[in-house]
């Protein structure tokens, strides 16, 4: 099954100790990191780490601690792939801000840090408001629009539509929900999801998105069938975020044939074995 789906892309490995993590645009000093990041399609994305941090910006995590408001915080990676320029490829696991952080001193003078991440999705789901659209040719486009201006941001669009998020089909009111809530719900209405992307927020699958083709060679791979639909599950060592098109070439066991479908990502989980990341 593996050299079926193999193609000329390099595999694409993520180092654990080059991994990068921000908190409000500084960069965090770091050793013997446990890093497991949650994504699927209708939720949040959750990440939890654990690391010996430095004495050095103890005063920072101190000053994180007692401030109010949100801390921003991007985990990210290099791997082993280089751009046009020669370096390397630098991907966006989490960006969100920090839900949990707990910091401890041991009589030995390290410092531990723990840290829950939530994807800044988060940020649709805490306030429940009242809305109502009656016009019978309300699009999708519009209510994002209507709920984009409740959050700044630097393009100004947090919620962004599919192509395929046309017309609401009914009238819609928005009755104790949270943005996050009332989203899901009326995209379920065509049998769509929603999905936290990066800082942003994805009604609707998008079809502009450029397919990826994974390289399995060193992948694990199966397949299931659930409600005459057909999953595929890869562990391997590259990342691709939920919503991300792929392309995968099966071949079929009965008729020896190989055929090529798009897929999208629906779930992933980024997690360290050592020094090795794997997503799943």
């Amino acid at each position: 099954m593996q050299n079926n789906l193999n193609n000329q892309k390099p595999v694409e490995f993520f180092s654990a100790e080059r991994i990068k993590i921000e908190i409000d645009g500084q960069q965090i000093l770091w050793r013997d990191m446990k890093l497991e990041i949650d994504s699927r399609i209708g939720e949040h994305t959750i990440g939890k780490i654990k690391y010996i941090g430095s004495v050095n910006q103890l005063s920072l995590y101190d000053a994180l601690i007692d401030r109010k408001g949100d801390k921003e915080i991007k985990i990210l990676g290099r791997s082993n792939i280089v751009d046009n320029t020669g370096n390397s490829t630098e991907k966006i696991f989490l960006n969100g801000v920090i839900k949990e952080l707990q910091i401890n001193e041991t009589t030995a003078g390290a410092l531990t840090v723990e840290i829950t991440a939530i994807s800044k999705s988060v940020l649709l789901d805490r306030i429940p408001r009242y809305r109502s659209f009656q016009d019978p040719t309300l699009t999708y486009s519009a209510i994002a629009e209507e709920i984009n201006g409740n959050y700044g941001t630097n393009d100004g669009k947090i919620v962004n539509v599919g192509e395929d998020m046309q017309a609401v089909p009914r009238m819609t009111i928005q009755y104790n929900e949270t943005d996050w809530e009332y989203l899901k719900r009326i995209a379920s209405y065509t049998g769509q999801p929603i999905m936290a992307y990066s800082d942003k927020v994805f009604v609707g699958f998008f079809k502009n998105i450029p397919a990826q083709t994974p390289n399995l060679k060193y992948s694990q791979f199966g397949k299931r069938t659930k409600e005459e639909r057909t999953y595929f599950k890869i562990t391997g060592t590259e990342v691709y975020p939920v919503a991300t098109p792929i392309k995968l070439k099966t071949r079929n066991r009965v008729s020896g044939e190989e055929v090529e479908n798009d897929y999208y990502v629906l779930e992933n989980k980024i997690y360290n074995e050592g020094n090795t990341l794997k997503c799943l």
